[in-house]
């Protein structure tokens, strides 16, 4: 059974109680499922290993409030409405999972058309528009960073058009798959584990069907589950992964952020101790 059809089923159950279900929903984990079986790959001494035991937020909602059907070349500012989910929090289990937790907290991730995400903790987010086609993506993530695959009101994706005396606003077609993490710098402490997560619009992926080619470093991997991963193997040092979205017969998948390129992420060394 799918994982995440299960965990939904078993919250949607929970909601049907009092008010003080709503802490058993929040902690609702995504471990708790029919399906035990856990993917791990290896290869060239970097291990992949699903992450399963979360909280979901399957009732999580992220709604554009504005702007509505009007946007303008340069500055705008997209305002968001989040319910079910709070924003600045630190998510319960960040101890416990090994990962780079954000100190700003719980937040929306913000892309737009090709450039690495903004994370912010309010709200509102200001971007610069260009002309043309515009496609910008916003979801809901974690204070560790990964994003809220189970709730299917979470996210947002749109696609903006600005010509020279008219705008228009709709939701983005297409598949599409969207890098979440890694990025930025991990320290040491943090290192030895870190979260490969990314998120996918209009499609699955199986063993026979649509996949993403994953490659960190020049060492690839075909993900045909949609789950984040705990990374283990890298030394410290600069690295580098790429998302690609492909089809059954190994094309890619055309899409504003189907292949964003390579992304930078560094494994700070452990510092020295100094000898007294």
């Amino acid at each position: 059974m799918n994982r995440y059809l299960s965990v939904i089923a078993i919250v949607s159950l929970m909601s049907c109680g009092n008010a003080g279900d709503d802490v058993a929903i929040e902690q609702a984990k995504a471990s708790d499922s029919f399906d035990k079986k856990v993917l791990t790959m290896q290869k060239n001494g970097i291990t992949l290993t699903e992450f399963t035991d979360y909280p979901v937020f399957s009732d999580a909602v992220l709604t554009m409030v504005s702007p509505k059907d009007k946007a303008r070349v340069g500055t705008n500012d997209f305002e968001f409405e989040v319910k079910n989910f709070k924003l600045g929090e630190q998510t319960v289990d960040a101890a416990q999972t090994g990962f780079r937790d954000d100190k700003d907290g719980q937040n929306i991730k913000f892309f737009y058309s090709g450039h690495l995400p903004k994370s912010s903790n309010t709200t509102i987010i200001t971007e610069n528009l260009s002309g043309g086609e515009n496609y910008i993506f916003a979801v809901l993530a974690r204070s560790y960073n990964l994003s809220i695959h189970a709730a299917s009101k979470g996210f947002v994706m749109s696609k903006i058009s600005i010509g020279d005396r008219a705008s228009k606003i709709e939701n983005a077609k297409g598949m599409h798959v969207v890098p979440i993490s890694p990025i930025g710098s991990y320290e040491y402490e943090e290192s030895s584990k870190v979260l490969l997560d990314f998120f996918l619009v209009n499609t699955t992926l199986s063993d026979k069907g649509n996949y993403v080619l994953v490659t960190i470093d020049n060492t690839e991997f075909e993900i045909r589950k949609w789950a984040p991963f705990v990374m283990e193997g890298l030394p410290a040092g600069m690295h580098f992964v790429s998302y690609k979205l492909m089809d059954a017969a190994h094309h890619s998948i055309p899409g504003p952020f189907n292949d964003m390129g390579k992304i930078e992420f560094t494994l700070k060394e452990k510092a020295a101790l100094l000898v007294q």
